[in-house]
């Protein structure tokens, strides 16, 4: 009699099964399934947590086999966005414009020789006292404008979707769309106005789920 160890079958252990499920409920537009049995067609509405593909394989209503589910999906995604937008605007505009001027400082107040109306200084040389709050040095004065401005309520309204539409596009990749948009709701205030967008997007809703074949026999 010869007695032989036995040895598991590492690749069976190690082998994973697995669903493409939806991360987001939306109206299938493109399926591409690289493993799996599509489970949905296109055009059809799928909540979050829906088998797209899956992983377990059918002969009719009888379970074939199983494996790993590859493939990605596009879905048609809807957003509502609020925003609001400032009629009244300023805005920092810096010129060409510098010179080097001497400061003193004491305490948190500067005195110096002015040479622009409005500018931003910064630090070339200072020389401080640590025992008392006093500083001298020279600085460098960049001049800036300062613009004020008042929106119309159509340029404001312009903007404003521009800003939602930024808000939108960030959270999207490089394979991923806005379809179109729509002004549900638009409030004029007295010093703002404010909006609320309806955003259709395409975007990819493919989410692998494993899933245990022991918990399925």
């Amino acid at each position: 009699v010869k007695i032989v160890e036995r040895k598991k079958n590492k690749k069976s252990k190690e082998e994973k099964y697995s669903n493409i499920v939806a991360k987001k409920s939306g109206v299938i537009k493109k399926i591409y399934a690289q493993d799996g049995q599509k489970m949905i067609d296109v055009d059809n509405y799928v909540n979050k947590g829906d088998i797209i593909i899956s992983g377990t394989i059918y002969k009719g209503e009888e379970e074939k086999y199983y494996l790993q589910a590859k493939g990605k999906v596009y879905a048609e995604i809807w957003y509502n966005v609020s925003v609001e937008f400032p009629l009244n605007y300023t805005e920092k505009k810096y010129t060409n414009r510098r010179k080097k001027s001497l400061y003193l400082k004491l305490n948190n107040k500067y005195f110096e020789i002015k040479k622009f109306k409005n500018y931003e200084r910064k630090t070339i040389k200072s020389l401080k006292n640590n025992l008392i709050p006093f500083e001298i040095g020279i600085e460098t004065q960049s001049e800036i404008k300062i613009i004020k401005d008042k929106y119309s309520f159509n340029e404001a309204k312009k903007r404003a979707l521009i800003k939602a539409k930024e808000k939108i596009l960030l959270s999207l990749d490089k394979d991923e769309f806005i379809i179109e948009e729509n002004i549900l709701k638009f409030i004029k205030k007295n010093s703002k106005i404010e909006l609320v967008i309806f955003f259709s997007c395409y975007e990819e809703i493919s989410k692998e789920e494993v899933f245990d074949i022991q918990n399925k026999e």
